[in-house]
């Protein structure tokens, strides 16, 4: 994986890439980077061509006075993709990553394929949590030792409370990309049950569960949603 950096009108966007034929484009959580995928390109498919994103406030995306929105993050990437000349492509996201996704897919693109790992969009969130727990919530972020400003953090889960940009029954049910939705059973963040919703509304879509898994399956069990992620693009087992 190669870091490299592509010009937006939101600035420079951070992101590792591997190339292929099939182009994948990888969003990680609230706090993440794109380090967050660094175990899944040993065991995804050589054939998949990879983009592992900073999304706006994350990384080493250049920040700015945006108001970090979930339809920045989609303005975003709509430039991204864009700039990069990509026609055909899926996305993958964790998390608030899969928010960014779903959303994507239901109102700016129309991806080929879309995977959501434990996604939030329909869940409460973080910023609907009492004070005190919103405070631990962003300590235990900055513990991890990443570069993402305090501030951003804020800005985000306070704009992710508000319930304007939450995903609806319309949205989800308006997604036309051929849909994996997969989930860790173990999930204390977002219940699975938000992820059998989630597959439910949207049309066609597929549902995996990983029995031992939280959060984050792609780190704690990258193998699997490896396995899961090759079977589902390419119908077959690699």
């Amino acid at each position: 994986m190669e870091r490299t950096f592509r010009r937006t009108s939101f600035g420079d966007i951070s992101y590792l890439h591997r190339p292929g034929k099939t182009n994948l484009i990888f969003l990680h959580g609230l706090g993440g980077s794109s380090n967050n995928w660094m175990k899944l390109p040993e065991s995804l498919d050589s054939s998949f061509s990879l983009y592992f994103v900073d999304l706006l406030g994350h990384g080493r995306t250049d920040a700015g006075n945006w108001d970090y929105s979930i339809k920045d993050q989609c303005r975003m990437l709509s430039e991204f993709i864009g700039n990069l000349g990509i026609e055909n492509y899926g996305l993958v996201g964790n998390s608030y990553g899969g928010w960014v996704s779903a959303t994507y897919a239901s109102r700016f693109g129309n991806p080929g394929y879309l995977i959501l790992e434990d996604s939030a969009g329909i869940n409460p969130t973080v910023g609907e949590w009492e004070r005190s727990k919103i405070e631990e919530f962003i300590d235990r972020l900055q513990s991890f030792g990443r570069v993402n400003d305090r501030e951003v953090m804020e800005k985000i889960i306070l704009n992710n409370s508000t319930g304007r940009e939450k995903l609806s029954e319309g949205d989800l049910r308006a997604i036309r990309s051929k849909t994996l939705v997969i989930w860790g059973e173990k999930d204390r963040m977002i219940p699975v049950s938000y992820g059998r919703k989630m597959s439910e509304l949207i049309p066609g879509s597929s549902f995996e569960s990983i029995s031992t898994a939280g959060h984050i399956p792609h780190y704690t069990h990258s193998e699997e949603v490896s396995r899961l992620i090759n079977r589902f693009i390419l119908g077959k087992v690699v």
